[in-house]
C-alpha cells in the first residue's frame, strides 16, 4: 500500500505597492470646539474656521530599563501622553477664554487669566494610488489645555502676509471601558459602515447635538444604536415569539433592523436573535431571522 502524501500548497509571495494598498492621509477641515464644563462635560460645539495645521504630538513611552547580573534584565515603558499643535489664521471668539483672555465688556480684552479646558474635532482625508478621496478620518481630542505661545506682530512691508496664530497643548485623559484611559478618538470611514459613520457625524457636527460626548458615551451610543454589535442605522425593539432547537420563546427581544446595505445581512445573522426583522431604508424589502440563523426574504 502506497502512503498518500500530502501535497505542500505553492507559497504565494507577498505583494507590494498594490495601487489600493499605497494609502496616504492629508487636510484638516470642519475643525470644532467644545468648551468643558465645570462638571467636565462639554458645551455644544462650535466651528474653527481657518484652520492651517493641527499636528499630534504624543510624547512618553520611553523605555526604562533594568540591569541585574551585569545583563539586561527587562524593560518598562512609561506611560504615554498626548500633546497636539494648531496653527490658523483665526480662532472662535469663544476660544479666547481657552488662550487665558476674559472681556468684561465687548471688545475689550484682559489676559494672563485662568485659562479654560476644551476638546477639538477636526477631519482628515484618506487617498490611495486609485483615488484622492477614499475615505476620511474624524479626530477627536479630549481635555486640551493651550499653553502659552508667541504671536508676532510684524511690520507690513512689499509683500505682507496674514498673521497665523499658534498654539501648543496638552491633553488630559479620561476613561473608556476595557483600555487605558485615552485623550484622543479617532474615526475611520474606510473602516467603519456609513451608518456608523453617521451616528459619530451626527453627535459631533450636529447643531441640536447638545454637547460633545465623552469616550464612553460614543461607545455606547454606538452599541446602543445598532445593538451589541449590531449594524443598521436604527434599532427597533419588538416583543417577538419564535422556535429555536424545538424551544419556544415568548416575547423574545428582537429587534428590527434598518440596514443601510443588503450586505450588512450576512454580518447581522450570528448577532441576532431568531425572529429578528431588517429592511431597507425605503422599506421595499424586509428579511426575517429564521431558527436556523437564516435571512428569509418576506417582501
Amino acid at each position: 500500500m502506497i502512503a498518500e502524501v500530502e501535497s505542500t500548497p505553492t507559497p504565494q509571495p507577498l505583494a507590494w505597492d498594490e495601487p489600493e494598498e499605497r494609502k496616504f492621509e492629508y487636510g484638516v477641515s470642519q475643525g470644532v470646539l467644545f468648551l468643558q464644563r465645570d462638571d467636565g462635560r462639554y458645551e455644544a460645539g462650535i466651528p474653527w474656521n481657518g484652520l492651517i495645521n493641527i499636528s499630534d504630538n504624543p510624547d512618553g513611552a520611553d523605555l526604562n530599563k533594568m540591569y541585574a547580573d551585569g545583563i539586561y534584565y527587562a524593560g518598562i515603558r512609561s506611560a504615554e501622553e498626548y500633546h497636539a499643535d494648531i496653527e490658523a489664521y483665526t480662532y472662535p471668539d469663544e476660544f479666547a477664554e481657552c488662550d487665558g483672555s476674559k472681556q468684561p465688556e465687548p471688545g475689550m480684552t484682559v489676559g494672563q487669566q485662568s485659562r479654560r479646558k476644551f476638546a477639538l474635532c477636526w477631519r482628515s482625508e484618506i487617498g490611495n494610488a486609485n483615488s484622492s478621496s477614499i475615505g476620511y478620518k474624524i479626530h477627536v481630542a479630549y481635555g486640551l489645555s493651550a499653553a502659552t505661545t508667541e504671536k508676532p506682530h510684524d511690520t507690513v512691508n512689499d509683500s505682507p502676509e496674514a498673521q497665523t496664530f499658534t498654539w501648543s497643548m496638552d491633553g488630559t485623559p479620561v476613561q473608556i471601558n476595557g483600555f487605558k484611559p485615552t485623550a484622543k478618538l479617532e474615526f475611520n470611514s474606510t473602516k467603519l459602515t456609513a451608518a456608523r459613520m453617521a451616528v459619530v457625524e451626527d453627535l459631533l457636527f450636529s447643531k441640536s447635538s447638545s454637547g460633545l460626548p465623552l469616550p464612553n458615551d460614543l461607545l455606547n451610543m454606538l452599541e446602543y444604536a445598532f445593538g451589541e454589535q449590531i449594524i443598521g442605522r436604527q434599532q427597533i425593539t419588538g416583543e417577538i415569539d419564535y422556535v429555536k432547537d424545538g424551544v419556544l420563546y415568548r416575547g423574545a427581544n428582537a429587534p428590527t433592523i434598518l440596514l443601510g446595505d443588503e450586505s450588512e445581512l450576512d454580518d447581522l445573522a450570528p448577532i441576532c436573535n431568531p425572529g429578528s426583522f431588517a429592511m431597507n431604508q425605503d422599506m421595499s424589502r424586509m428579511w426575517q431571522l429564521d431558527a436556523n440563523e437564516t435571512w428569509v426574504r418576506m417582501i
